[in-house]
Order: structure tokens, then C-alpha cells, then sequence
């Protein structure tokens, strides 16, 4: 409404008259009000068009002593309008969180609209969730104007186990559903157990603050067929410092499991926690092999076909043997086909490559498999032993189409007189992420009004990051109705060409106003001073109440902190969060709102950015090794002395734990890693961030949070209308971490150290698992450790358990340390040998020096292991003895027959080996033989 009726004054110079005469008195005179007029005119008044019709009313008038009258009455009009038409009844809208936590405060924040006259006022309160006339907490907001209020309260988790609580505003009420459960892992150390043996396992118990469990753990242990087979209890400390019991000899073989979970004093049970482990009779592989195919999808445009294989033993040499492959086409519904095309080879330094032309596989005259896989079946058979490993792979899709352009990552609206982000996702038809490869993207964006008339043409030509991604940013004027963008690839290596299209629509609201929150170029930094942007259509003129946007910084579910800001005429707003708050926000969620009304029109215009955290733990920890003890990258030998460096948060308390590679190649299920732990935990609390939504409570459940809307004229429970909302993802940071030694001063002292005796010359010490240690980071947060390897020839993979005071549990990223010897025997044996059966003892011997080098070996059985002998009159002899050449990077492999004793028991098997003559070079090992009836 620009003008009131015919004849009366314009509306901008009524508001400057009440807005002057307020507070002021009329019969301060026509004078004081001219002067007052002219300063106002003179402050920036003065070119606006309707001030001429102005001054010809206020010449008009100036002569009537009914001038300050006039206006008292064309006030109280305006007045009486503004309240008729917007402010009928003063409204409140309190949100909270989704899912509170208990002995922490719980934000409620209520944000008053349309408040009238000074100290309007709202009831909150806490309420048993079955008896209402029970209050365990309230108090009153009062509003002078349209703003936001804050409300903590602290439930201790004892008390709402017992009663349960609702939240109140006014008449309505919500109850709340705290998070009271825990988080549980449960850790082996190795995935598969013999009978017989000592299995150790870890249980780490923490609540929604990744404290340890205040209440007692039990566990079930559980033979295969679901029976019982121990039952205990323990505290959530004896649970993190380590279990064990023993396998029956005489235990079942398959599939056990371990069970744990939390039990209150309410007498209510958490969920329960399981994890599995294999037992049964096993040798552990000296080699694995792996196999690399060029690309994941074959088409008829594909020409070469690479195939890379590799074989490695388990203590990082490369393999000596052959390889067989045979190609064939799998279907889900009638299985393999197998092509006249195979691959024979011997593998040189542990790899050979097989390339094929795919005209030859698949030749043009016959009709192409699509939608089915490429089928590769590849046997590796280590030299001398005959030990082989067999790789199964159905990954590569044979398809007429080599890629797909997705928009998934995409904002779904646009907002016009903002700026947009395309992004874009490069990827093949099995769905991985395609990299750079002489590659060509165009892209072109179309923007139209209303009308449908072109307002611009954006032309670009990009190229993909290392993972296929593509990004644009780029402003949207005012007057954009319709935005459609295309994106074309040329594929030069294939000689293909795709295409795909999106149409993001324009984010619709009743009021055409939208908030905007991101990020400034550099997010990294801007983070780390806890700096955010909210960008927001500006107030119109003929808004009379001011309004105000609020921001809430939410962490894991829960308002770390609220703030409010008036629409500034820039439309732009800086916040920061407190320093204070800075440590805590790793992943956050930044959520801006305000209520919007024009006329009759009201409704509340929303938008949020999570931020992902830069580190996935909440307080990390680091396991390294200082390099000072490192003589080839991350290599040692048996009975090195291993110098450990740990960081963290000081105080914390560490559990250490490391596992044979070799174990994990039969089975790779481990049950707490980094990633396990990572995808466990997170999703605590958070909420989700992916979707647009249409309500307001749809936006905040997004970060986590719910609502409650009260109005005062009605009293009951009001659906909002729709709002304008865009759901943003945006990362910063690098994962990426360089395996750097940390500093160590000279005058250091280590810690933790633990007197070891001098090792023994003969390897007899083959653990599968060791280092079941804890370790209690100092005031600095760091640890420094010194152990003894074990004697394996192996991979170990460390993994390092957390505890932090107050920030909860994390886990390690593995730490890989190859243990070799340049001259050493291998021996290959059964796992378990009948009495007096004759089974192959397999001696290998390794030689990794420069030169070749002539060895003695002997071979000798102890407590009555004998080895069969043509030249003994018995056919039996305690020891052999022979002499052999080994090549440089090369093996001899001796292969005797062995007879077991007629006992039962452990007994040993001695091989010797040692240089000639110089006798410089030894290697003595010791190899149980477990014998049964």
C-alpha cells in the first residue's frame, strides 16, 4: 500500500511523523516539529519522488492548528491495521533436540512472533510423561519484541529411566526420547581360534558421551547352534582392560560368538552387541595374490584389456611362481561361460601382466554380452611347495555404455538472486567413480523468467578432479524462474560420447524471500576461527517490525549455541562461534531461520550447512614408530627392539593389540576398525543432512532437532506452512596423513619401558596375536614404548583403543610392520598330526643377499619326532643333513617325510640353517607339531 486515500498524506512520510511523535508531545508547537521534519529530510530523505507531493501537503497544513491532532489519528490507524492484518495473536515456536542426552544441558529455544505489546510471556515447563500434574522444572519467557529465548535444563539419567519427561509449552507438550543407550564393540584379537586355544577379547561400553558404562556388562559366550556356553558379568573397566577364556580341545568346530550387553539398575537391558569367530584346525598362508583388471566396464568400443597379477609373501617379498588364468562370462541366472581365452605365465619379481584385445574375446560378427560380467578366474601356485591361492573376480560389467553423469550431490532449488553450486559426479556403469583421462566436459546452464525468455547462457568447459568430480558456482539473478543445465562427455580413449541433463527448480516461497548460509572460499581456515555467512533477502520498505533471523549451532544433535541478528539492508551476516566452542564443533550443523510475512502471507524461511569434521574421532589417536629404529621404510627383523611413539589427548588410556597378516587372509572379518567404529558412532544423535523438505519440521529434524508451534490465539497444535529449504553438505579438511617420525628430545625419557632379556638365537616364538597391552598417555599426551618383536617372518597390523578422559573412545588407523631376515627357513607343517602317521615336512630356504649363497641344513627331531632316511638301517633317523646353493632373491625347497611319535603332546621340529663356510649367516627354527590320537 504505497498511498492512502486520495487527498491524505503518503504512507513513508505518516511512518516518519508517528515514529517522531512517539514519545513527543503536540503542543511542543509547529516549530519544534519543522525543525524536526528538516533534519529528517536532511539525513537522506530528501530524494525520494514521493517528498515533493510531500511538501506541497506540508505547506498545505503547516498553517492548521489541527495539524498534531491529524496525525495522532492517522497513527493510531496505522496501528490499528499493522495489528488487524499481522499481528493478531503472538506466536511461539520452541525447538529442542530429537534426541536429548541425559547430565548435559538440553537447549529449548523459543522464538516469539508477533509480539504486541511489551512483556508478552510464555509458559515452558518439564513434566512426568505419565502423570502431567508432576513438574520437574518451568519458567516463564517474557518478550518485549519478536526475538529468541533459551531455556537449559539437566536430567540425570537415573530419573528419566523411572519416570520419563514431556516438554511443555503452553498447553502442548511433546515428550522426549533420550538417548540412553550405549554404544558397545567387542574386540577379538584375530578372527579364528584352533581348540584348544586362549582367545583374548576386548569389550568397550560407552554412553552417548563415549563414557565408559556405569553399569555391569554381561556377556554370553556361545558354541555353534546357539548353545551357552559361558555366562558372565563384568564392569565396563575390566570389559576395555581385556578378556580371555579357553577353547575345549575338543571344541566344536564353526561359527562362535561373543554377546555382550548393558544392563541398568531399572532393570532394563541395552541392545545387544554380537560378534563372531571361527574355530577350527588351520595352517596360516605364507602368500596372497591379488589381481587388477585396467577398467570395470567393457564395451564394443574397448580395445585392450589389461590384467595385472601379483603375488606377495606375508612378510613382503615378492613371490616366486606361475599363474593361470582362464576369461568366461558370468550371469546371475545361468552361471559361467567359459571363452576360449587363457593365460599362462611365471611371475617375474611377484607380477606379470596378461593383455588382451577385445576384438579377438568378443569378435564383431557375434552379438555382444551386454548386462552381463566379464568372468576371471586366476590360480596362483607357489615354486616348490605347490601351495597355490585362487582369485575369483565378476567386477567388470560388459555393458554398451562405459559411464553415467549423476547430480546426486547437487542442490535440488535454486534461489534466485543467490548464487548456485553445480556438482556433478563422473562414474562408471558398476558405479565407481571415474578419474581424469583425457576427458572433455561441456557444460551449459540456461536460465529463463517467467515468461519462458532467455535471460543467460553460461557456456564452460571443465575437466574432473582425480575422482571424477566437477564443480561450478555461479550467480542467479533476481528474475530466474526456470534453470536447466547440460552436461556432455567425450570419451577420446573409447570413442564415446555422453550426455545427461538436470533440472533444479526454483526454491518457491510465498513471500519470495530465502536465507542463504555457507561458507567463505577458504573453509578450512574459516573454520578454525569458527567463522559462517548467512546471506538473506533484505527487508522490504513496507515491513513495520523489524525482524530478526536465528542461528543455531548444532553438534551430534544437541544446540551447542543460538544467536539472532536483525535483516540487515546488505542482506549479510558474519557469525563466529566462541573460541570456547571451537574444539567441540567437529561436525557441525549451522541452521538460520526467520518468519516471513507479506499481507496476509506468512511463513518461515529456513536453510542449513553441515560442516563434516576434519578428523573422524573426536580426539584422535596416533600410533607411529620412530624412525631412528627403521633400516628399509617399515621394516625390522625378529627380536628387533620396537620404539613406539603415541599421541593423544593427555591422560587418555591406550590398548594396543596386534595381529598376524597371514591370519587375516583367511579371515579378513575384523570386529572393531577405525572404519567399523566410525560408522558406528556417528550416526548417534546427528540426525541426517541429505533431502530438502517442505515443512519446518522436516528442516529440523534434518540437524537433529524438533518443535512445538504455539499460538496464543488458538492454543492448540498449528502446521506450519511451507518454507524454503536447501540441505547442504560441504567437507573441509584432508584425511591425508604423511608417516612422519615425531620429534624425540635426547634427554626424553622413555616411559613405560619394560626390562626385556637378551633374545635367544633359535625363533621358537610365533604368536598370532601379541602387544595385549595398556598404556597411559602423560600430561602431554604422548607415550613412548619399547618391546620385543616376536620371531614371525610376517606383516603385523597394530591397532591402538583410546579412552580419553571427556572426549570417548577412538581407534587407530593399522600401523603395518614387515618383520624378515635376509637368510632364513621356512617350514611348512600340518596343524595337527595323528600318532605315528607319516606326513611331508616342507623346508624352504630364502636367501634375499646380493649373492648366492652355499648353506647347511639340518633338520631335527625332538622327544620322538623321527624323519625317514633311505640310508639307515631302520629307515628312520632323528636328524638329516644336506647342503644346498641358494640364488640371490631366490629359495631351495627341501621336501621329508616325518613319522610322529606314539604319544600325544606338543613336540618340536628343529631346523638349522647356517652359511658356509663363514658360518656369518644362521637361522635356527623352532616348529611345534601338535600330535592327537
Amino acid at each position: 500500500m504505497a498511498m492512502l486515500e486520495q487527498g491524505t498524506l503518503p504512507v513513508e512520510w505518516v511512518k516518519c511523523c508517528t515514529i517522531l511523535y512517539a514519545r513527543d508531545s503536540i503542543p511542543k508547537g509547529r516549530k519544534y516539529f519543522r525543525k524536526r521534519i528538516k533534519n529528517y529530510v536532511k539525513n537522506g530523505y530528501q530524494k525520494n519522488k514521493k517528498l515533493r507531493k510531500w511538501k506541497s501537503y506540508k505547506k498545505k497544513y503547516q498553517t492548521s492548528s489541527e495539524m498534531g491532532h491529524w496525525l495522532i489519528q492517522v497513527q493510531r490507524l496505522i496501528w490499528l491495521l499493522h495489528f488487524v492484518n499481522i499481528a493478531s495473536s503472538t506466536k511461539f515456536v520452541a525447538t529442542f533436540p530429537m534426541h536429548p542426552y541425559t547430565d548435559i544441558n538440553i537447549t529449548a529455544t523459543v522464538k516469539a512472533i508477533g509480539v504486541s505489546t511489551p512483556g508478552e510471556n510464555v509458559t515452558l515447563t518439564y513434566r512426568k510423561a505419565d502423570d502431567t500434574s508432576f513438574i520437574f522444572n518451568w519458567k516463564e519467557l517474557y518478550f518485549n519484541f519478536d526475538k529468541e529465548q533459551t531455556w537449559d535444563v539437566v536430567f540425570p539419567r537415573k530419573r528419566i529411566q523411572e519416570d520419563g519427561v514431556a516438554f511443555w509449552i503452553g498447553n502442548i507438550s511433546r515428550k522426549l526420547d533420550f538417548f540412553t543407550d550405549y554404544s558397545i564393540f567387542i574386540q577379538t584379537d584375530k578372527p579364528m581360534y584352533r581348540p584348544g586355544e586362549i582367545a583374548r577379547y576386548r569389550i568397550v561400553a560407552v554412553d552417548e558421551y563415549q563414557i565408559l558404562s556405569k553399569y555391569p556388562i554381561h556377556v554370553a559366550i556361545k558354541e555353534p547352534g546357539n548353545i551357552i556356553f559361558q555366562r558372565m558379568k563384568y564392569t565396563a573397566e575390566m570389559s576395555f582392560s581385556g578378556l580371555t577364556f579357553q577353547l575345549p580341545l575338543r571344541a566344536t568346530e564353526g561359527i562362535w560368538s561373543i554377546s555382550a550387553n548393558i544392563g541398568g539398575k531399572s532393570g532394563k537391558s541395552s541392545k545387544v552387541k554380537t560378534v563372531q569367530f571361527e574355530v577350527r584346525e588351520y595352517v596360516l598362508p605364507r602368500f596372497s595374490a591379488e589381481l587388477k583388471i585396467s577398467t570395470d566396464v567393457i564395451t564394443p568400443q574397448t580395445n585392450w584389456v589389461t590384467f595385472s597379477i601379483s603375488g606377495r609373501y606375508v612378510f613382503n617379498r615378492p613371490l616366486q611362481g606361475k599363474v593361470e588364468m582362464q576369461l568366461g562370462v558370468w550371469d546371475p541366472d545361468s552361471g559361467v561361460h567359459f571363452l576360449p581365452h587363457s593365460y599362462k605365465a611365471e611371475l617375474k619379481s611377484g607380477k606379470t601382466r596378461a593383455k588382451f584385445r577385445l576384438i579377438r574375446v568378443f569378435p564383431s560378427d557375434q552379438e555382444f554380452p551386454k548386462d552381463k560380467r566379464l568372468y576371471v578366474s586366476v590360480n596362483v601356485t607357489e615354486d616348490g611347495t605347490g601351495e597355490n591361492v585362487t582369485i575369483v573376480d565378476t567386477s567388470v560389467f560388459l555393458s554398451h555404455t562405459s559411464y553415467m553423469i549423476d547430480f546426486d550431490a547437487a542442490d535440488k532449488h535454486f534461489k534466485p538472486g543467490f548464487s548456485y553450486t553445480l556438482k556433478g559426479q563422473i562414474r562408471s556403469v558398476s558405479g565407481l567413480p571415474r578419474s581424469i583421462s583425457k576427458r572433455d566436459l561441456n557444460v551449459e546452464i540456461y536460465l529463463e523468467d517467467k515468461n519462458g525468455h532467455e535471460i543467460k547462457t553460461i557456456r564452460l568447459y571443465k575437466n574432473t578432479n582425480e575422482e571424477g568430480r566437477f564443480l561450478e558456482t555461479f550467480d542467479v539473478s533476481f528474475d530466474t524462474d526456470k534453470m536447466e543445465i547440460w552436461v556432455g562427455l567425450l570419451d577420446w580413449d573409447r570413442h564415446a560420447f555422453i550426455s545427461n541433463m538436470y533440472y533444479p527448480t526454483k526454491l518457491k516461497t510465498l513471500t519470495n524471500q530465502y536465507v542463504h548460509v555457507s561458507l567463505d572460499d577458504d573453509p578450512f581456515n574459516r573454520l578454525s576461527v569458527g567463522q559462517y555467512q548467512v546471506m538473506f533477502s533484505p527487508a522490504p520498505r513496507s515491513e513495520f517490525r523489524r525482524t530478526y533471523i536465528t542461528v543455531q549451532i548444532l553438534s551430534k544433535g544437541q544446540v551447542l549455541r543460538t544467536t539472532s541478528f536483525p535483516r540487515y539492508p546488505r542482506g549479510s551476516y558474519y557469525g563466529y562461534l566462541p573460541k570456547s566452542l571451537v574444539p567441540l564443533s567437529q561436525g557441525v550443523t549451522v541452521l538460520a531461520y526467520h518468519y516471513a510475512t507479506l499481507g496476509n502471507k506468512s511463513e518461515f524461511i529456513v536453510d542449513s550447512l553441515h560442516v563434516q569434521p576434519t578428523t573422524e574421532c573426536d580426539e584422535e589417536i596416533k600410533l607411529k614408530v620412530n624412525c631412528r629404529d627403521v633400516w628399509n621404510k617399515m621394516t625390522f627383523e625378529p627380536k628387533h627392539q620396537l620404539n613406539l611413539y603415541l599421541k593423544g589427548k593427555p591422560y587418555s588410556i591406550v590398548r594396543l593389540l596386534a595381529v598376524d597378516e597371514a591370519a587375516l587372509l583367511l579371515n579378513d572379518k575384523q570386529d572393531l576398525t577405525r572404519k567399523s567404529f566410525v560408522q558406528e558412532v556417528k550416526p548417534h544423535g546427528q540426525g541426517k543432512w541429505e533431502g530438502d523438505g517442505d515443512y519446518f519440521g522436516t528442516k529440523s529434524k534434518n540437524p537433529g532437532l524438533q518443535y512445538l508451534f504455539y499460538d496464543t490465539e488458538h492454543a492448540h497444535y498449528t502446521s506450519l506452512p511451507g518454507i524454503s529449504y536447501s540441505g547442504r553438505v560441504k567437507k573441509i579438511g584432508n584425511n591425508t596423513e604423511k608417516n612422519r617420525c615425531p620429534h624425540l628430545p635426547h634427554t626424553q625419557r622413555r616411559e613405560n619401558k619394560r626390562n626385556v632379556a637378551e633374545p635367544f638365537k633359535d625363533r621358537k616364538y610365533f604368536p598370532e596375536s601379541w602387544l595385549h597391552e595398556e598404556v597411559q598417555l602423560n600430561r602431554n599426551g604422548w607415550a613412548n614404548i619399547e618391546r620385543v618383536l616376536p620371531d614371525s617372518l610376517t606383516t603385523w597390523n597394530l591397532v591402538a583403543v583410546s579412552l580419553s578422559p571427556d572426549r570417548g573412545v577412538c581407534v587407530s588407523k593399522p600401523l603395518r610392520l614387515h618383520v624378515q631376515k635376509l637368510l632364513f627357513a621356512d617350514v611348512r607343517l600340518p596343524s595337527k598330526v595323528k600318532r605315528l602317521e607319516e606326513v611331508e615336512v616342507k623346508v624352504v630356504i630364502f636367501n634375499y643377499h646380493r649373492s648366492s649363497k652355499r648353506v647347511q641344513v639340518v633338520v631335527k627331531g625332538v622327544d620322538g619326532i623321527r624323519l625317514r632316511s633311505d640310508n639307515s638301517l631302520t629307515g628312520f633317523e632323528d636328524q638329516q643333513t644336506f647342503s644346498a646353493t641358494v640364488p640371490s632373491s631366490g629359495k631351495v625347497t627341501r621336501v621329508d617325510k616325518m613319522v610322529a611319535p606314539k604319544r600325544n603332546g606338543l613336540f618340536i621340529l628343529r631346523v638349522d640353517v647356517q652359511e658356509m663356510p663363514s658360518k656369518k649367516q644362521r637361522d635356527v627354527v623352532h616348529t611345534l607339531v601338535w600330535v592327537t590320537g
